[in-house]
C-alpha cells in the first residue's frame, strides 16, 4: 500500500475533517460517508449529527453495525490487515483483524453484495451487487465513486496485477475495461449469456472471459480487440483456468467433462470426467490439472499424457469451491456440508479438516502474504484459519439487534423502538438519544403502542406475549402469553385504555 497505510483509520478528527473538505468540493455522497463512519466510531459525536442533517436533512439516531444477513462474499485487502465483506444486507463492512472490530462501513447500494475486488497496491475497495451498480470506496478517506454502466448482476471485479485496469462484468453479457480513474476504455459486447469470471492470462497479455452457455472469448485488453472465441455448446462451462504459458485453456463442466482447449486451434480435448457436475478445474503446473467435483471427487490429471494420475482424495457432499494458494502448496475444498479440508500439494496428501460455520460457505480468500484463509457464510459470520498451525484463528461476527417495530408517543416527544431479540429502547426525538433500553419478551417484538396521554406502552412479540410497559418509570406492569402463536399486532383503543 502506499502511503495512506500509516493513517489511522479509527481517527474521527481526520474523518470529520475529510467530511468537511468533501462539502468544500462539494461532494456530498463522500462527506455522508465520512460523517456516517465517524458516527460508527463515535456516535455521540454532535459535529457529525449535524453535518449528516444538514446535508442530508436526515436525523442520526443509532445504527447497529454488522451484517443483519448472509455474507455472500469477502476478501483480505492487500494490506493484509483488514477484511471487506458483503451479502443479502445490501452493506459492505471494513473488519480490522486480528482484533475483529468493524472500523468502516459502506452502504449506497439497494441490492445484494455479489461481487468484492481490491487494488492490488492502494488501500481501495470495488463492490458490485444485484442491480448492476459497482461502488468504488477508498477505505481510508472514504471517497466513494458510483459506477452505473452495466445493467445486470454484477458477476466479477477484477484489478490488473499492476492496479493500472479495473475489469467488471455482468450478467447482462457486458465486460467493461476501465482505466485509473474509471473512465471506460472498451465495453466488449460479443457474449449473449451472463458472464461468469473474467481472468488474466499469465503475463497479462490477454484476457479470459466465459459465459453460461458455453462461450470462450480471449481479448487483448490494451485495444479491446476479440482475439480468439472458442464455443463448447454441448457442455455448459461451470469454470475455466489458463495454463501456465496461456496458451491453452482447461475448462469445467455440467456435464461432468474436463476439456482442455488450445486458444489457436480452437478444437478440445476431452482430459476426462466426474460423475457429476466438475465445479472447478485448476490448471496447477504444466504437467498437473486438478479437477474438483460435485461427485465429491478431487482428481489429478496429466495434461500431456491425457490421463488421470491420482484420486487426491473426496468429500461425503459435493465440492462447490475450491482455491489454491498463490506459493501452489496448498489447495482448500469446501462442501455442501461446511466441510473444509486442506490438501498438501507437494506430496499429494490430505493435510487437516476445519469445520466452523454453521451455515453453507460461500466464500474463500487466501492472505496476501501468510498462510492463512478467510471463509465467510450464510450464518453471517467470517472465520479466519491458520494453515501451518493448523487451527482456528479467530472468528469475526457482529450481532446486529435489527429494529422489528416502531411507534411514536402521542406528543411525538419519545419513540419506541422494538428489536428483533425482545428489547425495546425510547428515543428522546430532541436529542436523538438513548434514554432507556430493556428487555421485555424472549423473541422478537413485532409491534408496539402508545395509550391516549402516552403513560403507558404496549408491545406484542412473537413469543405470543403481551406486555403492558411504564415508560417513565421503565418498568414491565404486566406480561401474559395470549396465544400459542405469534401475535402480530397490538393497538391502543385512542380514546381510552382498552388494547386489541
Amino acid at each position: 500500500m502506499n502511503s495512506e497505510e500509516s493513517l489511522d483509520i479509527t481517527d474521527t478528527k481526520f474523518l470529520f475533517d475529510l467530511a468537511e473538505k468533501y462539502l468544500e468540493m462539494k461532494d456530498k455522497t463522500s462527506a455522508r460517508c465520512a460523517y456516517l463512519n465517524l458516527l460508527m466510531l463515535d456516535p455521540d459525536n454532535e459535529k457529525a449529527r449535524q453535518g449528516i442533517s444538514d446535508l442530508t436533512g436526515e436525523k442520526y439516531i443509532i445504527k447497529e453495525v454488522g451484517h443483519s444477513d448472509a455474507i455472500f462474499c469477502a476478501i483480505w485487502l492487500s494490506d493484509g490487515v483488514h477484511i471487506a465483506s458483503g451479502g443479502a444486507d445490501n452493506t459492505v463492512l471494513v473488519w480490522h483483524y486480528p482484533s475483529g472490530r468493524i472500523v468502516r462501513f459502506f452502504d449506497g447500494h439497494n441490492s445484494t453484495i455479489t461481487a468484492l475486488a481490491r487494488h492490488p497496491k492502494m488501500p481501495i475497495l470495488a463492490s458490485g451487487s444485484e442491480s448492476g451498480l459497482i461502488l468504488i470506496h477508498n477505505v481510508f478517506t472514504c471517497k466513494k465513486k458510483a459506477i452505473e454502466d452495466h445493467h445486470g448482476k454484477i458477476t466479477r471485479l477484477l484489478w490488473s496485477p499492476e492496479g493500472k485496469r479495473f475489469i467488471s462484468c455482468s450478467s447482462d453479457g457486458t465486460i467493461i475495461i476501465w482505466d485509473e480513474t474509471f473512465d471506460p476504455l472498451f465495453i466488449l459486447k460479443e457474449h449473449r449469456s451472463p458472464i461468469l469470471d473474467v481472468k488474466w492470462s499469465p503475463g497479462g497479455r490477454y484476457l479470459l472471459s466465459y459465459s453460461a452457455d458455453g462461450v470462450m472469448n480471449v481479448w487483448n485488453p490494451r485495444t479491446g480487440r476479440l482475439v480468439y472465441r472458442l464455443e463448447d455448446m454441448v457442455s455448459k462451462i461451470y469454470y475455466a483456468d489458463w495454463s501456465p504459458i496461456g496458451d491453452k485453456i482447461v475448462t469445467a463442466s455440467a456435464d461432468g467433462t474436463v476439456k482442455i482447449f488450445d486458444i489457436k486451434l480452437r478444437t478440445p480435448q476431452i482430459l476426462g470426467r466426474h460423475d457429476h457436475i466438475v465445479s472447478h478445474a485448476i490448471w496447477l503446473r504444466s504437467d498437473i490439472i486438478i479437477s474438483i467435483g460435485w461427485d465429491g471427487k478431487i482428481v489429478v490429471w496429466d495434461p500431456f499424457r491425457m490421463q488421470k494420475t491420482r484420486e487426491l482424495g473426496t468429500h461425503i457432499a459435493p465440492i462447490i469451491k475450491a482455491t489454491v494458494s498463490r506459493n501452489e502448496k496448498f489447495l482448500i475444498t469446501i462442501s455442501l456440508d461446511r466441510t473444509i479440508k486442506v490438501w498438501n500439494l507437494r506430496f499429494f496428501k490430505h493435510l487437516i479438516n476445519f469445520k466452523g460455520h454453521n451455515h453453507m460457505i460461500s466464500y474463500v480468500d487466501w492472505h496476501p502474504n501468510q498462510g492463512k484463509i478467510l471463509t465467510a457464510s450464510w450464518d453471517r459470520s467470517i472465520i479466519v484459519w491458520d494453515i501451518y498451525r493448523q487451527e482456528r484463528e479467530q472468528v469475526l461476527y457482529k450481532d446486529v439487534n435489527t429494529i422489528t417495530a416502531l411507534d411514536w408517543s402521542q406528543d411525538g416527544k419519545i419513540l419506541a423502538v422494538g428489536y428483533s431479540d425482545g428489547s425495546m429502547s425510547l428515543i428522546d426525538m430532541s436529542t436523538m438519544k438513548i434514554i432507556s433500553k430493556k428487555k421485555i419478551h424472549n423473541s422478537m417484538i413485532s409491534a408496539l403502542s402508545w395509550n391516549k396521554d402516552s403513560t403507558l406502552l404496549a408491545s406484542a412479540s412473537a413469543d405470543a406475549s403481551i406486555a403492558i410497559i411504564d415508560p417513565q418509570k421503565n418498568v414491565i406492569l404486566c406480561k401474559n402469553k395470549i396465544f400459542d402463536l405469534n401475535i402480530n399486532s397490538c393497538r391502543f383503543n385512542p380514546k381510552e385504555d382498552v388494547l386489541i
